[in-house]
């Protein structure tokens, strides 16, 4: 992921994301739905090969905003939820 702007970021090449040990344990220890929470359990629901573009990225967060779905893959990677 590039940082091109604060709140601009874009996926780079063929990104495959596993959650961290911390990020499961993010999604289970919390009732709360949030989005850092759908994106980990769409990623622990994956096969083993979690290739990730924005059209998954939206689906798995339910928005069709690009740029929001993105701040989350952020917000997750900066906590170190995933990888």
């Amino acid at each position: 992921m590039t940082n091109p702007q604060p709140s601009e970021y874009e996926l780079v090449g063929n990104l495959n994301v596993l959650p961290t040990p911390a990020g499961a344990y993010y999604a289970v220890s919390t009732p709360d739905d949030t989005h850092l929470r759908r994106l980990i359990f769409a990623l622990l629901r994956r096969p083993s090969s979690r290739h990730v573009d924005t059209d998954k990225l939206c689906r798995w967060l339910d928005t069709n905003d690009e740029q929001k779905a993105l701040d989350v893959v952020f917000q997750a990677q900066t906590l170190a939820f995933i990888e």
